[in-house]
């Protein structure tokens, strides 16, 4: 059902991203997959980046709506 949800919202996406050069963030909860712990445990680390993050960055939420998506909305 997924699919569905991100075939309607590509349209609305691309306006929110303002930009029609770039694929949409497919970054939505159906389009995530839990692992298990074996599949973590087979994860070559070489291939991992990790990345820390910044205490002090702004948040980029506005309530429950995630503008980090959204350029036109400074995200």
């Amino acid at each position: 059902m997924g699919w569905v949800a991100d075939i309607c919202m590509v349209p609305v996406m691309y306006v929110l991203q303002g930009n029609i050069r770039e694929v949409p963030q497919r970054t939505h909860f159906w389009n995530n997959q839990k692992l298990a712990v074996t599949d973590v445990e087979n994860i070559n680390p070489k291939l991992l980046i990790t990345i820390a993050g910044n205490p002090n960055a702004v948040s980029r939420w506005f309530g429950p709506v995630p503008i980090f998506h959204m350029p036109i909305f400074g995200g």
